[in-house]
């Protein structure tokens, strides 16, 4: 039986990065604060793609906002995690630790500090 839809690498920072920025998680605010934060080069589009691609998935919904002078009168989309999104981030940690956790048992010569 197949698990819940895994997050693909991109798609997990993304997700990540609009959780962490709360009620300002558009997507030039996710771009900035994601390469900010990971040093990673990564292009706006990139970023719009994965976010609607996620909102697609059920992970994100959006909303717009209110129109600012700084924008030109234009308004911002604003996204937030769902549910599933949250979830989807608990399953991907998970994973992760399980496989951070299984190298010791693996008998390797591998130090991680």
């Amino acid at each position: 039986m197949p698990g819940p839809e895994q997050l693909g690498t991109l798609e997990e920072l993304v997700l990540l990065t609009v959780c962490s920025l709360g009620d300002d998680a558009y997507g030039v605010s996710v771009h900035q604060h994601l390469v900010e934060v990971s040093g990673r080069t990564v292009s706006l589009g990139a970023i719009h793609t994965t976010l609607y691609r996620l909102q697609d998935k059920g992970f994100l919904d959006s909303e717009m906002g209110g129109a600012s002078a700084t924008r030109g009168g234009r308004r911002k989309r604003l996204f937030r995690a769902t549910g599933a999104g949250v979830e989807a981030l608990r399953a991907a940690r998970s994973l992760r630790n399980q496989l951070w956790d299984s190298i010791p048992r693996l008998g390797t010569n591998l130090q991680f500090s």
